[in-house]
């Protein structure tokens, strides 16, 4: 029998090696919201891993994709999108269409040298990985690096690029509509 404070058994609550019977509401409040918490982590998990899955067969991930997926309610797979989005696991590509976040090791501290003779030295975290170029080296790794940063700009102006497009598109659809319906009522 355990003692302490704040033990539910399936019998009823142990308090300071007092054991009681029946079930005290505090206790049935307890294991209800421990349920509710390991239920939500594992929609949570699982709305991820659709997520993860669909992306990995380069098909769009909305809601209604996940839901089919999963099998779960339409509002349980929008809160865990929401959740999921918040909490930096997933992004928005386009309007209700997600992605994975990649995730990777935490950052390291890097340090670089430049000696007088031209030589590079790059250091990883406190001498974990250290590399020594000659200018040639050197130069061939900085447009590497220039052409990763280069790339990564343009992806992501192609997206702001896309979703400034698809906000243009519902404003022109809205406005056609508007057309359509005082030429019907012969205004225009």
């Amino acid at each position: 029998m355990q003692t302490g404070s704040g033990f539910c058994g399936e019998f009823g609550r142990v308090e300071d090696g007092v054991k009681t019977t029946g079930f005290s509401l505090n206790c049935v409040a307890l294991n209800l919201q421990e349920a509710m918490e390991k239920n939500q982590s594992s929609s949570l998990q699982r709305v991820y891993e659709a997520i993860v899955e669909l992306h990995t067969m380069e098909l769009q991930a909305t809601r209604e994709t996940v839901a089919e997926m999963t099998g779960m309610r339409l509002v349980t797979v929008d809160d865990s999108i929401k959740k999921l989005h918040n909490l930096g696991k997933i992004k928005r590509i386009l309007r209700g269409v997600y992605a994975p976040v990649k995730q990777y090791p935490q950052t390291r501290i890097i340090s670089t040298t430049i000696f007088p003779d031209g030589r590079f030295r790059l250091e990883l975290a406190n001498g974990e990985l250290l590399v020594e170029l000659t200018p040639k080296e050197a130069i061939s790794v900085a447009r590497a690096m220039r052409g990763i940063d280069t790339s990564a700009a343009a992806a992501a102006q192609t997206c702001q690029n896309m979703l400034e497009l698809m906000e243009i598109s519902a404003k022109l659809r809205k406005l056609e509509k508007q057309m359509d319906s005082l030429q019907c009522a012969g205004v225009a």
